[in-house]
């Protein structure tokens, strides 16, 4: 039992504390899941107890030889001690020649301490009264608990009356700033966001809406409770129990589609079941803790190879498209993209079911956030989720104008695929004769930045246009007389915390709980705004929004028109297109395609659409201009880039229509400056 307590406490310290309390910082991740309390504690129960069997092990072969047992078992202790040492090394921001050296020697150091003196042996022998402390702090004491203990029905307030009884749309994008769909004189982007264009001409634009936080826990419960959320509180109804939902379920029919959020309780909205069985789940589980694990544990130099865990907020573990030899569409399905396509398929069919008066449908959709898969069309193209390593450590971007205006470029794809959900959306109210007289709401809970430099999601003063601005329209009911005319572009200093007011005022209701926010029917007069961000700081908008114009400016320079398709690093690259040159061999150069197995018996009308061309060049400088041929034929040109391990680079988005089916002769060659091109 002292090998086993040993082994089960020092695992806990260096292993099952860190996760537990990485992930007990963002209940979100359980909540994406759609983990239940008993899901949720057995995972937290075993990442600290799973070491017993490590324990029993080693103790086992104790009658066999008992000196191997102490090796085994010292070895085994060194290298946890080891991990630990990494840990700290990697918080103190060590290099990482020099962490993994104080690392080895910390864990030898261990070894030879815990085999010559007894007094070490002994404590770390009691380390495992450490095991089922952890697991009751992580149960009760962090966000992740209010997942794990009931609702709190007593402190809700319900409405009793309305005196309208319109239907209610409610659909809350996630990480879509409104630089997207905005152009620096602040018009918007019409003919590549009809969705958009349709609801500003049936309503009003609100072009100078404003977010309240720039993560995405304390954003959404802004939205439905029309309050701004304090840090600390997990984006579920136990610590949410007044919003939207609650006060309107005696009163209208309440749907909703959360993916990321817990705030309707299940009395009031069914929850949609998990696309994942529970083998798939734990699966996930596993491979997510251990890409959490690595990030933590790993130097940064090893550190840059794992997957992100700033993209999603579940699948860190699933690989990208160049990982393997074999590509396997159904391991890149899961769990992301069900995920998307579920969450989007449920949201129509909410809509379209909804009874034609007193209905409330909300839909909150991962789109267009980190990963993007998506074409506009919705073609999935790769798991990579940006494309070139356009994000660097921890959150923010290169210092390479192309490559980041390659990663708007995916960005502005999944924003157009963003856009067709609206217009589906209109169509099912139109086809459910229920458009005229619904009030529908599009609005985001925070934008992004495209800066190189600034975290790309974190609120600063650098960042204000990108992540504080947001797409908000609201198309009120036909005949609505407080309403503005449609058409109507608005300059009012909104919040998106003003919208639950706003639903309420439009359904001739009041407020059944105290809101931070105001109805946008009536006048708003703030003398300031405020977007929260980490660590509880925060930081004033203008109130005449003009950051907003700055971020659309810059991506007018970077992606002018927003059209996706039109990309190119100069003219002569453009020029290119659709040319069939001739190339010359040179010797000193190589190119070399990542995985082109995906080449192989390619159906563009298939689950995968093999648009994403990436891989390294040796005998040549980053910066130089590469062509992508399919079949002799000029389908993209990009330009290389310094990759993170020194390598060079390159990555190429080739249209679907440009790609032949069946077998792809795919070849990458250098584009020089006078027209000619090498392999």
């Amino acid at each position: 039992m002292s090998i086993v307590g040993a082994v089960v406490g020092l695992v806990t310290l260096t292993v099952g504390q860190p996760l537990l309390g990485v992930l007990a910082d963002s209940p979100e991740f359980f909540v994406a899941k759609r983990m239940s309390a008993v899901e949720i504690v057995l995972f937290a129960i075993l990442v600290v107890f799973i070491p017993v069997v490590v324990g029993l092990a080693i103790a086992l072969l104790k009658p066999v030889n008992h000196s191997l047992v102490g090796a085994v078992l010292s070895l085994t202790l060194g290298f946890f001690v080891t991990l630990l040492a990494s840990n700290v090394f990697n918080r103190l921001e060590i290099e990482s020649g020099n962490a993994i050296i104080g690392s080895i020697v910390a864990g030898l150091v261990f070894v030879v301490l815990y085999l010559t003196i007894r007094e070490v042996r002994n404590i770390v022998r009691l380390l495992w009264v450490v095991a089922p402390l952890v697991v009751a702090w992580f149960l009760v004491m962090t966000p992740a608990a209010s997942l794990v203990f009931g609702d709190s029905p007593q402190q809700v307030r319900y409405l009793t009356r309305t005196t309208n009884d319109y239907p209610v749309v409610l659909l809350v994008f996630d990480e879509f700033p409104l630089a997207t769909i905005m152009d620096g004189s602040g018009d918007l982007v019409a003919d590549q966001f009809p969705g958009f264009a349709r609801l500003a001409e049936d309503g009003v634009w609100y072009r100078n809406a404003l977010t309240t936080a720039d993560r995405t826990n304390k954003a959404v419960p802004a939205i439905l409770s029309g309050r701004r959320t304090p840090t600390g509180p997990a984006p579920t109804f136990n610590d949410h129990p007044n919003s939207v939902f609650t006060a309107l379920s005696r009163v209208y029919d309440v749907s909703a589609v959360e993916t990321i959020t817990s705030m309707c309780p299940t009395d009031i909205c069914r929850e949609a079941p998990s696309s994942m069985t529970d083998a798939e789940l734990w699966r996930s589980l596993w491979l997510d803790s251990a890409v959490v694990l690595g990030h933590q544990n790993l130097p940064v130099s090893m550190d840059d190879s794992l997957p992100s865990l700033d993209t999603a907020w579940q699948g860190f573990g699933g690989g990208s498209a160049g990982d393997a030899s074999e590509w396997n569409i159904h391991e890149v399905l899961e769990p992301e993209i069900e995920v998307r396509q579920e969450s989007v398929a449920s949201f129509h069919e909410a809509v379209s079911e909804a009874p034609n008066s007193r209905s409330f449908v909300f839909g909150h959709l991962i789109l267009p956030h980190l990963p993007w898969h998506f074409l506009a069309d919705g073609s999935f193209i790769t798991r990579e989720g940006y494309g070139p390593a356009s994000i660097k450590s921890p959150a923010s971007w290169v210092d390479n104008e192309w490559q980041v205006a390659q990663a708007m470029q995916r960005h502005v794809h999944m924003a157009q695929y963003s856009d067709s959900v609206i217009s589906d959306m209109v169509d099912d109210l139109v086809a459910a004769e229920r458009y005229e007289q619904s009030m529908v709401v599009v609005v985001a809970d925070h934008g992004v930045s495209f800066l190189s430099g600034p975290d790309r999601r974190g609120i600063s003063p650098e960042t204000l246009g990108w992540v504080g601005a947001v797409p908000m329209f609201v198309k009120y009911p036909e005949g609505l007389e407080a309403s503005p005319p449609a058409g109507t572009v608005s300059d009012a200093p909104v919040m998106t915390m003003d919208v639950v007011p706003t639903i309420l005022d439009t359904i001739g209701a009041s407020p059944s709980y105290p809101m931070d926010g105001t109805s946008m029917l009536g006048s708003i007069n703030r003398t300031e705004r405020r977007v929260d961000g980490v660590e509880d700081r925060s930081f004033v908008f203008a109130i005449d929004g003009r950051e907003r114009y700055q971020a659309a400016a810059y991506m007018d320079d970077l992606l002018p028109g927003r059209r996706p398709w039109g990309l190119f690093p100069n003219q002569k690259a453009a020029q290119a297109m659709g040319t069939r040159p001739t190339v010359t061999d040179a010797p000193e150069v190589e190119l070399g395609l990542d995985n082109p197995g995906r080449f192989v018996d390619v159906d563009p009308t298939g689950p995968l659409v093999p648009s994403v061309v990436t891989g390294t060049i040796r005998g040549a400088d980053a910066g130089e201009l590469v062509a992508i041929l399919m079949r002799g034929e000029v389908v993209a040109v990009t330009e290389s880039y310094l990759g993170e391990s020194g390598a060079v680079r390159f990555y190429g988005l080739v249209h679907p229509d440009a790609i032949p089916s069946g077998d792809t002769e795919v070849e990458p060659v250098i584009m020089n400056g006078n027209g000619t091109m090498v392999r």
